[in-house]
C-alpha cells in the first residue's frame, strides 16, 4: 500500500499527544494512527499496530490531511438520539409543572404510572418503569411521602366554637313541631381529596407544592325529628 506522508510540526505533535493521552477521547486511536505515520510507518504497519483494517487507517490519515485536527472528529451520529432525552424528559418536565388532574386524571401528584399512562396516551409509545425513573432522577426530581400534618389553613378553636354556636342557634329556629335531636356534628372538614402515599418532586421543593390549595371547609351534622333522620351539609 502506497505510503502517506505526513510531516508534523512540533506543536501540531504535542497536540495530537494530549489528544492520545484522553483515554476518554474517540479520537485518541485516530491521533495515535497519524503519529504513527509522521513517524514513518506505512498504513499497512499501522493497522497492524491498532487492529484495525488498512481501508479504516486511510480513511483516517486521510481526513487528517484534509482537515487536520478538525478532521479527526466524527462526521456523522453514532446511532439514533435517544428517546428519553429527547422526548421523554421534555415531556416529564411539561407534566410535572401542572397537576394530573390538568390531563384529566384522578390523581393530585405525578407516580411513575400515571406519567407512563400519559405519555403513551399522547405517543402511543411505552416506555418501561426503570426508563421514566432515570429521566425523572436525572431532572432532578425525587420519590417523597407525603405526611399527615396540621394545614396552614386549619381554623381555629375559636372559630369551631363559633361555627358550633351558629350552627346550634340555627337548629333551634327550626319551626318543626316535633322534638328535635342532634345526632352528632363533624368538626374534621371532611374532604373528598385522595390521600397521597408517594409522589414526584424537585429535590429541595416542598412535596405537593404544586398542586396544594386551600381546602374547603364542610360541616356536617344530622338531626333526628320524630321518626325522620337528616344528614345536613353546609358548604
Amino acid at each position: 500500500m502506497k505510503k502517506k506522508n505526513i510531516d508534523l510540526s512540533v506543536s501540531r505533535c504535542h497536540e495530537l499527544i494530549r489528544i492520545r493521552e484522553k483515554s476518554t477521547d474517540y479520537r485518541s486511536e485516530r491521533a495515535l494512527a497519524v503519529l504513527h505515520c509522521a513517524d514513518g510507518k506505512r498504513p499497512c504497519q499501522i493497522a497492524l499496530i491498532l487492529k484495525r483494517s488498512s481501508l479504516t487507517i486511510c480513511s483516517w490519515l486521510h481526513a487528517y490531511k484534509k482537515g487536520g485536527i478538525s478532521g479527526l472528529s466524527r462526521k456523522y451520529s453514532p446511532g439514533r438520539p435517544s428517546l428519553r432525552k429527547s422526548t421523554l424528559m421534555p415531556k416529564i418536565d411539561e407534566y410535572l409543572k401542572k397537576s394530573p388532574r390538568s390531563y384529566g386524571w384522578g390523581e393530585d401528584i405525578w407516580t411513575v404510572k400515571v406519567i407512563m399512562a400519559q405519555f403513551k396516551k399522547e405517543t402511543n409509545q411505552i416506555i418501561s418503569r426503570y426508563t421514566i425513573v432515570r429521566a425523572l432522577r436525572d431532572l432532578g426530581y425525587s420519590a417523597k411521602r407525603s405526611k399527615k400534618t396540621m394545614p396552614q389553613v386549619a381554623p381555629t378553636r375559636e372559630y369551631k366554637l363559633n361555627k358550633i354556636r351558629k350552627i346550634a342557634q340555627d337548629i333551634s329556629k327550626l319551626k318543626i313541631t316535633d322534638n328535635v335531636e342532634v345526632m352528632f356534628l363533624d368538626e374534621s372538614h371532611f374532604t373528598t381529596d385522595p390521600y397521597v402515599v408517594r409522589g414526584w418532586s424537585k429535590r429541595g421543593e416542598p412535596f405537593f407544592s404544586i398542586t396544594q390549595k386551600a381546602r374547603k371547609l364542610h360541616h356536617i351534622w344530622g338531626i333526628r325529628a320524630g321518626e325522620r333522620c337528616f344528614l345536613l351539609e353546609e358548604r
